[in-house]
């Protein structure tokens, strides 16, 4: 089954949710009258929301953030199985303690780990986003998970929000729910600590702006581009500034023409110059807080000093990227992504992301929209006849260019995408539903049976997915986290020292942002001789030596002996 940061759905799930899709098209196309009226009964239901959209999406998002909520309470909470997840739980422990970065430990060798920078200070690679969102839950509520919740109730109310700027309020709503279904609760974007929320909030804010801007000028809208602006730029720059790109051209140009009205430059240009001055200046604050430097961003230093694999096809490959040994820390990652650069055919180099291009949009459709959300986009040829379609084309359509240039991707890369996504589906979905219009009666039968069938469809899925976002018994995730509570509930203050095979990833030794006032220290087992050093630094702490697991045939982890007495 899919776990909480796995990206794509089981063999099972995609089965039931094909045969239900063809069941559903053979149902809808003969236009079976109880699915025809299950259909109508969710519009109308649709419309009495649509009635009072912002109490309905407020409604809507508190429910989502419940539902998550009441998920953890029976299930736990997400346990992290990526090393993403680890320097996202840094950030936002180094946040939540009133700092942008931690000083550097002087036995940082010790614990290397990936996206982690030990020097020259110790702190995540990443943007500051994800790790924000999370520390907010952290200090409310005591744990990361919270900032999960929240994140997912607010790209719920905001994508509702950039869909009552498209389409009438039922249809937004139908959007909203759809979210909810699939990104809000029923994804890993929110049963782990790996991102894409806040990206999507985000693109949704700028999509829906710029609609709205090009109807009246307001300083609300304007606050809500900025904001979206600033939150792609703290969370995926390069797939935000992708994104934000046809928004730009249209409110240029707009601007040129003078079709934006009224008082467009203090309504408009002065507040967004204003918060992304803001944005701007809080980066350059992190930067110098991270690396020292206000221009050198953390991601930057770290690939740098690490020498990781290449992200864009014309950059060249770092020889330490393979390279044995701790400090070398991407070693899964580039096992992953196959032959070194130079080894590679000069013709494969670029042939292997472009020609998985085509494959990562697919798996886009279908992982933001499911089968029945994602069948409507091919629609898209008859809808770019209406006014402003075609802008939200061009948003996907440019993101999903962008994953032609790059090796390494997972769905919520094209996060920002999915606000131009949702326009489309719900446009598609329209369409089909004006079926019901036709002077036929089995036309308008089957437009009411196929809206029907696609509701239904989400929901089995949504429910058959949901228990499968917790990791198996037998996962090195639920290993680590019962040593953590096993030593946490042991007297005295332990140091673990965790021993990896050759070229095995530091997936286990992750700590908070204070390494030295934690109960429970991990550390990389570098040998006797350079442990001795760490030990005379510990000298109070009783001492373990873990043999990491990495094979299904020696899934528990031993541990050998204490170090010292």
């Amino acid at each position: 089954m899919l776990h909480a940061s796995d990206s794509f759905p089981s063999h099972w799930v995609l089965l039931l949710e094909a045969a239900l899709v063809i069941a559903g098209l053979a149902a809808g196309a003969a236009g079976w009258r109880p699915l025809a009226a299950s259909g109508g009964a969710a519009m109308r239901a649709l419309g009495a929301a649509g009635r009072r959209p912002a109490v309905s999406l407020l409604a809507l998002a508190l429910a989502t953030a419940l539902f998550l909520a009441l998920h953890t309470a029976i299930a736990g909470a997400p346990l992290p199985r990526v090393v993403d997840e680890w320097s996202y739980l840094l950030a936002s422990d180094t946040f939540a303690h009133n700092r942008l970065a931690n000083p550097a430990h002087p036995m940082g060798l010790h614990f290397e780990a990936d996206h982690v920078l030990q020097r020259p200070t110790y702190a995540s690679k990443y943007p500051p986003a994800q790790g924000f969102v999370l520390a907010i839950g952290q200090v409310a509520c005591g744990h990361p998970v919270a900032g999960l919740w929240l994140a997912a109730a607010l790209l719920v109310a905001a994508s509702g929000w950039m869909l009552l700027g498209w389409v009438p309020a039922r249809w937004a709503i139908l959007g909203a729910v759809l979210v909810a279904l699939r990104l809000g609760a029923g994804s890993y974007w929110s049963q782990s600590y790996w991102g894409g929320t806040v990206a999507a909030i985000g693109g949704a804010l700028v999509i829906g702006a710029a609609r709205r801007l090009f109807r009246t000028v307001r300083a609300r809208e304007a606050a809500a581009l900025a904001a979206g602006l600033a939150l792609l730029a703290t969370s995926r720059p390069y797939e935000g500034l992708l994104a934000s790109l046809p928004a730009a051209a249209l409110l240029v140009c707009g601007l040129a023409a003078g079709r934006l009205r009224p008082q467009p430059w203090r309504r408009l240009v002065l507040p967004v110059a204003f918060l992304l001055a803001a944005t701007i200046a809080g980066i350059t604050a992190l930067n110098r807080s991270v690396t020292g430097d206000p221009l050198v961003f953390p991601h930057s230093l770290y690939d740098r000093t690490h020498g990781v694999e290449p992200v864009f096809l014309w950059q060249p490959r770092d020889e330490r990227a393979r390279a044995p040994g701790r400090g070398s820390s991407e070693s899964a990652e580039t096992a992953r992504l196959g032959p070194p650069a130079e080894e590679r055919p000069p013709a494969g180099r670029w042939r292997e992301p472009r020609s998985s291009g085509w494959h990562r949009a697919s798996v886009t459709l279908h992982f933001f929209l499911g089968l029945p959300g994602a069948l409507p986009i091919f629609l898209t040829p008859v809808l770019l006849r209406q006014r402003w379609t075609w802008f939200a084309a061009a948003t996907f359509l440019a993101v999903a260019a962008g994953h032609f240039l790059i090796y390494p991707w997972w769905p919520h890369y094209s996060a920002p995408a999915l606000g131009a996504l949702l326009v489309l589906a719900v446009q598609g979905q329209r369409r089909l539903y004006a079926l019901r219009r036709s002077s036929t009666r089995d036309a308008r039968a089957c437009g009411q049976a196929l809206f029907g069938a696609a509701c239904a469809i989400q929901l089995i899925v949504f429910a058959a997915q949901v228990p499968a976002h917790r990791a198996d018994l037998t996962d090195p995730s639920r290993q680590r986290a019962r040593l953590a509570w096993e030593f946490e509930h042991r007297a005295g203050d332990h140091l673990l020292l965790v021993a990896y095979p050759p070229g095995r990833g530091n997936d286990w030794t992750y700590n908070s942002a204070d390494i030295d006032g934690a109960k429970v220290v991990w550390a990389n087992d570098l040998g006797d001789s350079a442990n001795a050093e760490l030990l005379r630094y510990y000298p109070a702490r009783t001492v373990w030596r873990i043999e990491a697991p990495f094979t299904a045939a020696d899934p528990v982890p031993r541990l050998l002996r204490p170090a010292i007495d």
